[in-house]
């Protein structure tokens, strides 16, 4: 990792005009910008132009009745041209708007025995996601056409079963036209590549000597907030902070890290803004926000 230097970058600024107010993730579909904001009463996603950054809508609300959510949830995103697609509860659906609302074109129920972790869209009713949670699978699952088996066996062995899935939790991204997915551990350096059947491609121990290990008593983020498009695996790198500090001190500046689909680390970088929610676009945008303090929406162009 010491062969790539830090890149010090400034964003530019574009002022949210207080209409933000607590912001929990941000994606990117077509021209718009989709800003999650679940706790608020009237409407779930905030929706942005990308070019100017102009608010044009709210929409989404939680109910029972056509076209509303049940418990949407902001850890999982996936889109094609023509729509996209969320997780609400244990449903996907397949979602797009129409006259400034947000309507459901397809459900699709996913059901395992477990909660539903790092799920991963390959293509229709095919998905990778982490195994149970009890830790008695291997590390991840695959579900298709409404089955699922498990294969991959966690990195830390020597934990019992229930602290296994924990101690072992990771950040996935996949990609279909990759015919991979790429594993970041939250509390290891390390990255895994699988193929989409399930076998194991790559096993990258990151060498970072700044690096404060995790411990058997605090299990420091090392991976996290992840995002990626067809080109760059982006995702936050730690390496001296604690959990506290990663998730409560707002003017915490991190490293983004660029990967590419095999593993191979192309930038790292610092902007002159804190952020910890962010999305980058087929067309190599960062857009970024700090939930904490949802003044601006922070952007830069990686190309």
């Amino acid at each position: 990792m010491q062969d790539i230097e830090v890149e010090q970058l400034s964003f530019k600024l574009y002022p949210t005009d207080s209409l933000l107010i607590y912001p929990l993730s941000i994606n990117v579909w077509q021209n718009y910008l989709i800003i999650m904001e679940p706790k608020l009463k009237d409407s779930i996603y905030s929706i942005w132009d990308r070019d100017d950054f102009a608010h044009l809508f709210s929409c989404g609300r939680k109910g029972n009745g056509p076209n509303e959510l049940i418990n949407p949830r902001c850890d999982y995103y996936a889109s094609t041209d023509s729509s996209f697609f969320i997780l609400d509860s244990d449903i996907e659906r397949e979602v797009c708007f129409e006259d400034k609302t947000l309507v459901i074109k397809r459900n699709n129920d996913i059901t395992l025995p477990d909660a539903i972790n790092q799920l991963v869209r390959l293509e229709d009713d095919y998905y990778i996601l982490a195994g149970l949670t009890n830790g008695s699978t291997g590390e991840h699952i695959i579900y298709k056409n409404g089955g699922y088996s498990s294969f991959g066996e966690f990195p830390r062995k020597s934990e019992n079963e229930e602290r296994r899935f924990f101690t072992n939790y990771k950040l996935t991204a996949g990609d279909v036209a990759h015919d991979c997915i790429c594993d970041f551990y939250l509390h290891q350096n390390l990255i895994r590549i699988y193929d989409i059947k399930g076998n194991l491609l790559k096993h990258i121990q990151v060498i970072d000597n700044a690096c404060v290990p995790s411990t058997s008593v605090e299990l420091r983020p090392v991976f996290h907030e992840l995002k990626f498009n067809s080109k760059y695996i982006a995702v936050l790198y730690n390496n001296k902070y604690s959990t506290e500090e990663i998730y409560s001190d707002e003017k915490l500046i991190q490293e983004l890290q660029l990967w590419n689909w095999k593993g191979e680390l192309k930038k790292r970088i610092c902007f002159d803004f804190p952020f910890d929610i962010y999305a980058i676009s087929e067309d190599d945008i960062l857009y970024a926000v700090n939930s904490g303090r949802p003044d601006y929406i922070y952007t830069y162009d990686l190309k």
